[in-house]
């Protein structure tokens, strides 16, 4: 796998080749591997971090950049051809509150390059954090019977007072305390 990446034919020795990516708690990690592995770096990228995988994946959803449609669609949202939106679960659902925005800043320079004046400039700005409350344990159950089939899964238990709706491979759970 890692070859095939370096044979690409964009590759050349000045070139940043991903081979793949990893959570920022495993960066001590490759910092050691880097002093055996020469030629070996790494790269830190923001991004949205999905800890529990493919257990909730239907759940959270995923981001991508936009396509045209949904960028027709949003027009004058604040959106452009680079934004990266919301394509399913709650990415999708949530996409409004998730989202930040983008700064910005115009500057003019001198002719030896330095910088002169700032002309205008827009703060950048992040979106919400949404919580959730899964219960892993249930959840990777229920994926584990299914054996990653699409299905339904309802749990009841003998506790008064309340329900919460869960999903599973994009049907809904419900569940409930009776």
């Amino acid at each position: 796998m890692i070859q095939s990446r370096l044979d690409q034919g964009w590759v050349s020795d000045e070139s940043f080749v991903p081979i793949t990516q990893l959570p920022e708690a495993e960066l001590s990690f490759i910092e050691d591997l880097m002093e055996e592995i020469p030629g070996l770096t790494y790269r830190l990228d923001a991004g949205r971090v999905y800890p529990f995988g493919s257990s909730v994946a239907h759940l959270t959803g995923y981001v991508r950049q936009i396509t045209a449609e949904q960028l027709e669609d949003r027009e004058g949202l604040g959106y452009d051809s680079q934004s990266i939106v919301g394509q399913t679960g709650l990415e999708a659902a949530q996409e409004e509150r998730l989202r930040g925005y983008i700064g910005a800043e115009l500057i003019t320079r001198g002719a030896d390059g330095s910088r002169k004046a700032t002309l205008a400039e827009t703060e950048a700005e992040d979106g919400e954090d949404l919580y959730l409350t899964i219960n892993m344990d249930i959840q990777e159950e229920i994926v584990r019977q299914l054996d990653n089939q699409p299905g339904t899964a309802v749990l009841s238990t003998q506790k008064l007072g309340k329900h919460s709706l869960l999903l599973v491979r994009q049907v809904m759970i419900q569940i409930s305390w009776l």
